[in-house]
């Protein structure tokens, strides 16, 4: 079979996205094996070996430094990626959840949580109330760690942004912890996070 120029081009882009599509699909394997809870945790006590009871990878997966004595503190030889533990672990997957819009997780495409929709319209207190309402549903579906007790919105319309404070319960510490962050049209900035 003879193929022209053009036809060979067009195999080998065909065969390149294949290959492509094969290790982002690997890579995204690893990287959603690395992400899932397990939510048995939940009911168990402190890991014996790391007496931590939650652990979760560092938000912008940086390096965990080993520091090396007569060096810079802040230079050492990287090991591992950071973990956040506990209470740091889960502020760090709400910290996610507020900066990942619907759609942006191939195989989670639902996870997220689109507060960029509310910045089209009047800043005002009905739609800060949908706003409320959809920070709720979002922490109760994508974060079954902590219990919503408030989230406060107020109308900035000046500013036109959202200012935003969440109490929430973490029952396995039997904790409060209070967050507050700003919706803009940028987005979600937390303040407190």
């Amino acid at each position: 079979m003879r193929y022209s120029c053009s036809e060979a081009h067009s195999w080998r882009l065909i065969i390149n996205f294949k290959y492509l599509c094969c290790v982002i699909a690997k890579a995204l394997a690893i990287s959603i094996s690395v992400a899932t809870y397990d939510f048995n945790i939940l009911k168990s006590s402190k890991n014996k070996q790391t007496g931590y009871t939650i652990s979760d990878l560092h938000l912008d997966l940086q390096e965990k430094l080993i520091p090396v004595p007569g060096l810079n503190p802040h230079i050492g030889i990287g090991n591992d990626l950071k973990l956040d533990y506990d209470m740091d672990a889960i502020t760090n997957s709400l910290r996610n959840l507020f900066s990942t819009m619907p759609g942006q997780r191939f195989l989670i495409p639902n996870y997220g949580l689109n507060l960029l929709k509310f910045m089209f319209a009047p800043v005002s207190k009905e739609y800060g109330d949908l706003v409320g309402n959809d920070i709720v549903s979002s922490i109760k579906q994508w974060e079954p760690r902590v219990q919503v007790q408030n989230v406060h919105v107020v109308p900035l319309p000046e500013q036109n942004e959202y200012d935003i404070t969440m109490t929430l319960f973490v029952p396995i510490f039997k904790q409060f912890v209070s967050l507050r962050g700003v919706a803009g049209n940028r987005g979600f900035a937390p303040i407190n996070f």
